[in-house]
């Protein structure tokens, strides 16, 4: 009802509500060893995704990045404004609780002082702590359900992020 009344889609809201009531009862550790409580749990989420996903490559300086940002132009409101509709309607939100149907509401206003804060973050090569933060969500895939290779994390991020990230994208795929 409150979905109804407050206009967001029901099919969101439900999927919301089954992603905060849904809890793992039990996770095997990479030893084999069953996992019960939340702490330990989460200690062996954390040791998994850490196996699979280190990777001992290094990474090229940014200084060629840097020397290029100076030529940068600003972000314009109808670039704000693109990217946002462009963004698919219907996803969980992040920690900052914005859906992208908030920020399309919110229009014209919203574009322009979002098109200056994004420039002022690639001119000063930053971006706001928040953005740096995610709320993971393991999903189910199939099989066993104690095993960790049977789920897929999903990471709910900031809505104002994805939309810097595509503003970002349409102008390195206008260069390339």
């Amino acid at each position: 009802m409150a979905a109804a009344e407050s206009r967001n889609g029901i099919k969101l809201t439900a999927r919301s509500i089954a992603e905060y009531r849904h809890v793992i009862p039990c996770l095997k550790d990479s030893e084999g060893r069953k996992v019960k409580s939340p702490l330990g749990m989460e200690a062996a989420i954390e040791e998994y995704y850490e196996r699979l996903l280190h990777s001992s490559m290094t990474t090229a300086p940014a200084r060629l990045l840097t020397e290029r940002l100076g030529d940068t132009l600003p972000f314009t409101p109808s670039e704000v404004r693109q990217a946002a509709e462009l963004m698919p309607s219907g996803k969980c939100s992040g920690e900052d609780k914005l859906v992208v149907k908030d920020v399309r509401a919110c229009g014209h206003p919203l574009y322009v002082a979002l098109a200056e804060r994004f420039t002022r973050y690639v001119e000063e090569l930053r971006v706001p702590t928040a953005w740096k933060t995610s709320n993971t969500v393991l999903l189910h895939k199939k099989g066993e359900k104690e095993d960790l290779g049977n789920y897929r994390p999903i990471s709910l991020l900031p809505v104002l992020y994805k939309v810097f990230t595509r503003c970002l994208l349409a102008r390195i795929r206008r260069t390339l």
